[in-house]
């Protein structure tokens, strides 16, 4: 018994004499801009034991405050000082922390920079990150001006991310702590994880490189990159336009990337309704061949515009001057036709033409009651069926 008292007052002055060490050094000029900083900023989502009535109180108000005043705080024992020296020890390597990143660049991702980009070193777990890594991570994302980019576009598959969050721009986080994120409603650990391995990803490549435009790095599904160039070589006239050449080269390109980010159903869909197999299927023809409803065969081509819209969303500009390309060639030539089918389907809201039909108005007149404003065959219909009432009273 006199043994273990022994032990534990042995490990109370070491604790405190370590404290005193980590104090003296954060207290320099070097730490000021740290000092602000609430403990909690040191944390992982691993840390387990932490000081949790601590936390919330800024660098420097603990590293004023003596160690028996820390200790004596309720539900304060020495393991949880133990915990507080570790998060002390790690705002001392702040700057350590600030170099974390991903080692590991999604497969779909193309980069165009004009200097090679090295190779990443080291590694971070992007569910296990402080706030301190964090706030390097988003810092050069905004540095960069990515902030309007939708996260969708630098997935390595729309699949791996939850569909609501595929056109939130990267803005939406980068001004939220990890700490407020966890909060927003319906951000469990995956979303959360998600989040932050794009902007990790996106800090990999980036760190270190100039934010003033010289390099310029771009993430982009190697198949939509390799589309791309040969649209805008369609567009120049280099290459030659036929139908054959925009079921190959942009068409199937496109049905394949939606296959990869909204599945194998869409994209088989896709394939009986714009003729890919066969002649081209209507939407009836359609949900009867795959056994689903025609509402769900609406649902699949909604995913599919929202897909091309996320990945592709230079694609829109550049079917518009091939549109008018085809034009030049004439509207009913089948250049044309073929392009306006894939411009309607996978851009709906933009090359769709509005429904011209009126819809049925009904409006009351304070003379004469109510009155219809519809066709006139119905109006005179209903008036024959008055007359009729009429005469037979």
């Amino acid at each position: 018994m006199i043994k273990h008292s022994a032990s534990v007052r042995q490990m109370r002055f070491e604790l405190a004499a370590r404290f005193d060490k980590i104090r003296n050094l954060l207290l320099t000029d070097r730490y000021a801009p740290q000092l602000s900083h609430p403990l909690a900023y040191w944390a992982l989502p691993a840390d387990r034991r932490l000081p949790r009535a601590l936390l919330h109180r800024p660098l420097g108000d603990l590293l004023r405050t003596p160690y028996d005043s820390l200790a004596a705080v309720p539900g304060i024992g020495q393991k949880k000082m133990q915990s507080l020296l570790k998060l002390l020890d790690r705002a001392l390597h702040t700057d350590e922390l600030e170099k974390e990143r991903l080692e590991h660049i999604a497969p779909q991702a193309a980069v165009v920079s004009e200097v090679p980009l090295p190779a990443v070193a080291g590694a971070a777990d992007p569910s296990n990150i402080s706030e301190v890594t964090w706030a390097t991570w988003r810092a050069t994302v905004v540095a960069h001006r990515l902030g309007h980019e939708p996260l969708g576009c630098f997935a390595g598959s729309l699949s791996e991310l939850p569909r609501v969050i595929w056109s939130v721009p990267l803005e939406h986080y980068a001004g939220l702590t990890l700490e407020n994120i966890r909060k927003l409603k319906t951000h469990g650990e995956k979303r959360v994880r998600c989040v932050v391995t794009i902007f990790g990803q996106l800090h990999s490549l980036l760190d270190g490189k100039p934010a003033d435009g010289r390099v310029q790095v771009r993430l982009t599904p190697p198949r939509i990159e390799t589309l791309e160039k040969r649209v805008q070589q369609m567009v120049a006239g280099i290459d030659t336009l036929s139908v054959e050449t925009l079921r190959e080269q942009l068409l199937e390109p496109l049905v394949t990337q939606i296959g990869v980010d909204a599945g194998e159903q869409t994209a088989t869909m896709l394939r009986g309704r714009l003729g890919l197999d066969g002649a081209p299927l209507s939407v009836r023809r359609t949900a009867m061949r795959m056994r689903l409803t025609r509402a769900r065969i609406y649902q699949l081509l909604e995913d599919a515009a929202t897909v091309v819209d996320v990945r592709w969303p230079r694609g829109k500009a550049l079917i518009r001057q091939l549109l008018e390309r085809t034009a030049a060639i004439g509207l009913d030539s089948a250049e044309h036709r073929t392009l306006r089918v894939i411009a309607e389907t996978f851009f709906p809201t933009e090359f769709r033409p509005a429904p011209t039909s009126l819809p049925f108005v009904r409006r009351y007149d304070s003379q004469q009651g109510w009155t219809h404003t519809s066709p006139v065959r119905t109006g005179d219909r209903i008036a024959a069926i008055s007359t009729a009432a009429a005469g037979m009273r």
